[in-house]
């Protein structure tokens, strides 16, 4: 073996060394190309600024049993420039409805103590947000599916337990008068 390396004896021959160092310098680049892909020779960027308030609108809208589908749809949503509804879906003159602001921090979006959402005005007087969840639901329902043949049947499809018990008894009786009216307007 050591007579091969001294036949070979690369270090003396001229036409070998400089490809070696050529090929050297090669993998040299290249090895510094792909640590910049990497972005470890990169410099870091300044941070972005980070949203600390989050600004928008909620759609009220005032649940009574004339106010058309569209607008209780539109009930309760949020729009502005920091959520994705960036525009309003109803205008604020249609339905009667109000575009309340609204403001909180990002601190109360992630700790879950969000501000109480705006009384909702309904037939029954003004209501909390979740109480008028249940009215809503009941107007969407008579706007969109056939008419039972027997209101018992219509109410039982509602949880009416997060309303007082007097705010129950009202809004069934004047639900029932209304499922009685639209029940002789499809007899006709």
């Amino acid at each position: 073996i050591g007579s091969l390396f001294e036949k070979l004896n690369f270090f003396e021959h001229e036409m070998i060394l400089p490809p070696i160092i050529v090929a050297v310098a090669a993998m040299l680049l290249f090895w510094v190309y792909r640590m910049k892909k990497q972005h470890i020779f990169k410099r870091h960027q300044l941070p972005q600024r980070v949203i600390t308030e989050i600004q928008g609108h909620e759609i009220v809208v005032p649940l009574y049993f004339d106010t058309p589908l569209e607008c209780l749809r539109a009930d309760g949503i949020y729009y502005g420039p920091m959520f994705q509804l960036k525009e309003s879906p109803i205008k604020e003159n249609q339905c009667q409805c109000v575009h309340v602001p609204l403001s909180y921090t990002s601190k109360e979006m992630f700790t879950g103590c969000l501000p109480q959402r705006a009384p909702r005005p309904t037939m029954l007087g003004e209501m909390q947000y979740e109480q008028a969840k249940v009215i809503r639901s009941i107007l969407e329902e008579l706007y969109t599916r056939p008419i039972p043949p027997d209101f018992s049947m219509f109410s039982k499809q509602f949880d009416l337990s997060s309303l007082e018990e007097s705010v129950q008894t009202e809004l069934l009786s004047q639900v029932r008068t209304r499922f009685e009216e639209l029940q002789d307007g499809s007899n006709e």
